[in-house]
């Protein structure tokens, strides 16, 4: 059980569950869900012993009751801090932010820093207020964590998904990461060339076509660290047309003091990539990347629009005879709750690429019977949702997975 204050080096939030949706469209813990799910490990090291100063803690009268964020220090939310509107980039790597006139250095008031979370960096963007009123597009090989000392309104998407073989920030690119799906290969036998493995995260990833006598590339494995953002999908055997697997999506996390709401036409957005093409000379293809991490901390949550980390689905298997007839790319992680689906392969159904999993179902195994295989479908990835004492309210709403819940934020 989460405790406020304790320090641990990670912590597992075991009061995390999967949810459940009651009449009036809030959040209720539902326990473990069909995946077994019960949420993503989060880092807790830099937090302070209760009663020191700045922890929240009846200790400390100046901050009296505050939640403090998880991962980052509590030290990082600034109540003098600027408030943010109109910010339309953020590169996560060169601490640049583009409010409509290109990437620059934040502008008074506002801070945007590295610190580190557990072996990895990330940026932490230190606002006061943040009104996200139209597409934020957030780029850099770090993931993005937002502490604003009052309200955070979304209006528009917040794009940190990972586009084709581009992983988002904090994600990882093609056969790379924790989760990473298994390259597909050669049948030594034949000619025949095996579909890479989907990216594992919230579960397994979808196993790549089989070729010949040959298996397909494995499903990459579920994991669980906090900021960490989606694994990229296997190659395809023979790689004579970059069928290489689709990218991670990226990890971000957003804190108020206050309140988070994300309206209907807002959305967060961190799927994970499609698996490229087998060509048609004749080769195999790339599985899909897994979704990536969202993590929304406040002591109110309201979700009108959509928060999604769904997997990408994998390519489609080439086919020669005589002729070259190529396969196709699979679709990207969706910002809803549909599965993306597979690439059409070039010589049937048996060529298909795997479909992503999101809450809709599983990530699948790309089909047997090509000579060329196709991609897996790649996982989704974890969404964690984190309130104080109330339910979340959803109604109208899309998460895609469902996401882990927890009150005592």
């Amino acid at each position: 059980m989460f405790r406020r204050g304790a320090l641990a080096s990670v912590l597992t939030l075991g009061s995390l569950w999967a949810c459940g949706i009651d009449a009036t469209g809030r959040l209720a813990a539902a326990g473990a869900d069909d995946e077994g799910d019960v949420g993503a490990e989060l880092e807790a090291g830099t937090r302070p012993e209760p009663g020191a100063p700045g922890d929240g803690s009846a200790g400390d009268a100046a901050s009296q009751n505050q939640p403090s964020p998880s991962n980052v220090p509590p030290a990082l939310v600034d109540p003098d801090a600027g408030d943010a509107k109109g910010v339309v980039a953020i590169d996560t790597t060169a601490l640049t932010i583009d409010f409509g006139s290109g990437l620059a250095a934040p502008p008074s008031g506002v801070k945007l820093v590295h610190t580190n979370v557990g072996a990895n960096v990330v940026a932490v963007l230190s606002v006061g207020k943040l009104d996200v009123d139209g597409p934020l597009e957030v780029k850099g090989t770090h993931a993005l964590v937002v502490l604003a000392a009052g309200d955070v309104r979304i209006d528009g998407v917040i794009h940190a998904e990972a586009k084709g073989t581009t992983p988002g920030p904090g994600g990882s690119g093609p056969s790379s990461g924790a989760g990473k799906g298994g390259d597909g290969f050669k049948d030594g036998a034949s000619s025949s060339d095996c579909g890479g493995g989907g990216a594992g995260h919230r579960t397994a990833g979808g196993k790549g076509g089989p070729a010949g006598n040959a298996a397909g590339g494995s499903g990459g494995i579920s994991y669980a660290t906090a900021l960490v953002g989606g694994s990229g999908g296997g190659a395809g055997a023979l790689v004579l047309c970059n069928n290489v697997g689709g990218a991670g999506g990226g990890a971000i996390q957003i804190f108020s003091r206050t309140s988070v709401r994300v309206s209907a036409n807002g959305g967060i957005h961190a799927g994970g990539g499609g698996g490229r093409l087998g060509c048609g000379g004749g080769s195999s293809a790339g599985g899909g990347g897994s979704g990536g991490f969202v993590l929304v901390e406040a002591p109110s949550i309201e979700v009108r629009g959509t928060i999604a980390a769904n997997g990408g689905g994998g390519g489609g298997g080439g086919y020669y005879a005589g002729l070259e007839y190529p396969g196709e790319d699979g679709e990207d992680g969706a910002l809803g709750a549909q599965q993306a689906n597979g690439g059409a392969g070039g010589g049937g159904a048996e060529y298909k690429g795997g479909r992503g999993g999101s809450s809709a179902g599983a990530p699948e195994d790309a089909p047997t019977g090509a000579l060329n295989g196709a991609g897996g479908g790649g996982a989704t990835g974890r969404i964690l949702l984190r309130t104080r004492g109330t339910a979340i309210d959803v109604a109208g709403g899309v998460i895609s997975p469902a996401p882990a819940t927890d009150t005592t934020l």
